[in-house]
């Protein structure tokens, strides 16, 4: 019994908040003309990169800009939302989030892991 974790409060919430890493995952179809490679690379990007949520709309409470990091230079120009690495997005589009980064980024091996061996 000496190994047993000690409680931690957890805040549930049903919205992401602002200063949490998400994981979004984006359909085949989310950019109109998604038959040019450059629109699946920017879809493959957001799908297995972490964000971070710095804004959410005041008149659509449904997008919120997320920041993300080490974009591909050819890709700079689709995430300049107040020139910050960031883009507006749909919170239908966020399927997981957490305040705390390592708690996402285990989420996001795990995905990973079961994307290669497809589980």
């Amino acid at each position: 019994m000496r190994y047993l974790k000690t409680y931690e409060q957890i805040v549930v919430t049903d919205k992401p908040q602002i200063g949490d890493y998400v994981i979004c995952k984006f359909p085949a179809n989310y950019i109109s003309n998604q038959k040019t490679l450059l629109n699946r690379e920017i879809i493959d990007f957001m799908n297995n990169n972490i964000g971070k949520i710095i804004k959410i709309s005041k008149h659509d409470t449904l997008t919120c800009g997320i920041r993300f990091e080490n974009i591909p230079i050819k890709l700079n120009r689709f995430f300049c939302y107040e020139n910050d690495n960031s883009r507006w997005i749909n919170l239908k589009n966020i399927i997981y989030w957490s305040p705390d980064k390592e708690q996402i980024l285990s989420i996001q091996h795990l995905l990973s892991d079961t994307n290669k061996y497809n589980l």
